[in-house]
Formats: C-alpha cells, sequence, structure tokens
C-alpha cells in the first residue's frame, strides 16, 4: 500500500524513526531524504532507494482449553474452549502415538470447536489442539493441553 507522501522531519544525527499506529499485514514504502537549512535556503538530497515494510502481529493468538477426548470404536471424538481471541480463524488439530512427536491430522474453521479422528486402529492416542490466526503468514498459538485416550 502506497502510504501518501509525507514528511516526518527528525532531529538532527538521529538515524531511526518509528511510524505508528499502522495496519498489520500490510505493505509500507520508506524512503530518507536529508535537509539542510542554513541562512534561509533549504538543500534537499536525493531520497534514498525504497524500502518495504509489512507489519506482523507480534503475539500469537491465545490457545484453546479444556481439550477433551470421548472414544469409541475406531474414532476419538474431541472439543475444546475456543480461544478467547477474536483473530482465530482455525484450530488445528495434532494427533501422536504413546511415544513420538505429534503430527497434523487436521483443522477446522471457526466457530468450530469439535473434531473427530476417524478409521482408528485400537491403541492409545495423544492429542492437542492449537488456534491459528487470520493473517496471511497463519500463526498458531502455543498448544492446549495434552489428552491421552486409548481406543478400544
Amino acid at each position: 500500500m502506497l502510504r501518501p507522501t509525507r514528511s516526518s522531519p527528525v532531529p538532527s544525527g538521529q538515524t531511526e524513526y518509528v511510524d505508528r499506529n499502522l495496519q498489520n499485514e500490510r505493505t509500507y514504502y520508506y524512503g530518507v531524504r536529508a535537509i539542510r537549512q542554513d541562512a534561509g535556503t533549504t538543500a534537499r538530497g536525493p531520497v534514498s532507494p525504497r524500502v518495504a515494510a509489512t507489519p506482523v502481529r507480534a503475539a500469537p493468538v491465545a490457545a484453546p482449553t479444556n481439550l477433551v477426548a470421548a472414544p469409541s470404536a475406531n474414532a476419538v471424538r474431541l472439543s475444546w474452549a475456543a480461544s478467547v481471541d477474536r483473530n482465530v480463524a482455525a484450530y488445528v488439530i495434532y494427533r501422536g502415538g504413546e511415544r513420538g512427536e505429534a503430527v497434523r491430522i487436521g483443522s477446522v474453521r471457526t466457530p468450530a470447536t469439535t473434531f473427530i479422528d476417524r478409521d482408528l486402529a485400537p491403541g492409545t492416542y495423544r492429542y492437542r489442539v492449537t488456534a491459528q490466526d487470520a493473517t496471511a503468514r497463519a500463526s498458531e498459538s502455543a498448544p492446549s493441553n495434552e489428552v491421552t485416550v486409548t481406543v478400544p
């Protein structure tokens, strides 16, 4: 997004500037120009090459809570309390065996807070859920509590 051209003078010797009140996920372009004022005359140097900056959300969304699992024959039904963050677009579900790393097995769009993991062999499984924000980079929250279930 091209921001209207504006001048933001800074004191001589200052080498940084913070532009505030920007929108996340929008690109802004900046250039710098030296200006010298002496005896009523103003001399302007050339504008530096433009640089792009795209602010992003610095903090991840809040994690979902109270994950619970209900096993049945060949399936596990998961449910959880929604994230308190309004910027959540989806929930990502992870499953692992008794040992080893959990892997992503699916996702649901908000406002859904349930997921059924189907076609499971008998055994013990671990689950956790994360919240994913609605930004272009789709960052994830910390994981929910982990639950362990045994499928008969």
